[in-house]
């Protein structure tokens, strides 16, 4: 099974939790002061957002 991650760079990581916790209807399984991680299983997704990681233009 092919499984999609996405990382994505926020700069206010609170903000960002409310907002992919109302998208994809669920708590992060993983979070600590810089980060927060989504997994779901169907269809196979995994989402990370942090503070820690640089912007890079284009990159998704």
């Amino acid at each position: 099974m092919t499984c999609l991650h996405v990382d994505l760079h926020v700069t206010d990581l609170e903000a960002g939790i409310r907002f992919y916790t109302r998208t994809l209807g669920s708590e992060p399984c993983c979070r600590d002061d810089r980060r927060a991680q989504w997994q779901r299983c169907n269809p196979c997704v995994g989402l990370t957002i942090a503070t820690d990681m640089p912007p890079r233009p284009g990159a998704l």
